[in-house]
């Protein structure tokens, strides 16, 4: 019995893409030739988000660091590979210092994150645990990438280790954890993280 194939979805091109993205009033990624739609999701994913910038609005007040939201997209520093996108736009991400910023096909772009911060779903997990976790991770100011799951509670953060290259990971899915974010001289909690939705 021979296997039903499954229809392979067209490429767009990059001009595809950028026709796309300039011309709609919703956030759009572009991944080895497929645009992705960043707009909607789920009530939990949108409850994540507010209380994350949320706590960091608190947590910041007083310092040089400053939270932005998914509106400001990130530039991505592999963009020459072959269907990279020249930008994404992370759920929420943190600035310290004078942002800098490039214009990409006249859109400000983040060059210099501190943080950045994804909350998953079924179907953005694989792409924000793969291709975007080793964007992130080649920026060179970025200190830390947190990604949440909005399905399961279960947080996953990588922090830059020392000034170098290697990055460590950890997994959390204790109520009790509370993350350090030594870079931006705060802590966030998972209680804060998951309030209301778990």
């Amino acid at each position: 019995m021979s296997a039903v194939s499954q229809p392979v979805p067209a490429a767009y091109s990059l001009a595809e893409y950028f026709a796309l993205e300039l011309a709609s009033d919703k956030r759009h990624e572009y991944w080895h030739g497929q645009i992705v739609c960043m707009s909607g999701g789920s009530a939990a994913q949108a409850q994540i988000i507010m209380n994350i910038l949320e706590a960091l609005l608190v947590g910041l007040r007083s310092g040089e660091c400053r939270p932005r939201t998914a509106d400001l997209a990130v530039r991505n520093p592999l963009a020459d590979r072959a269907g990279q996108p020249p930008y994404v736009y992370p759920d929420a991400s943190v600035f310290c210092g004078a942002p800098q910023l490039e214009k990409v096909r006249g859109m400000d772009t983040l060059v210099n994150p501190t943080l950045v911060v994804e909350v998953l779903s079924a179907t953005t997990a694989e792409r924000d645990l793969g291709d975007k976790l080793a964007v992130y991770q080649a920026i060179p100011s970025l200190r830390h990438y947190l990604a949440v799951d909005a399905e399961s509670p279960r947080m996953w953060h990588w922090h830059r280790v020392a000034e170098g290259d290697a990055w460590q990971e950890e997994t959390y899915n204790d109520p009790a954890t509370v993350i350090r974010l030594e870079a931006l001289g705060m802590a966030l909690a998972w209680r804060e993280v998951y309030a209301g939705v778990f």
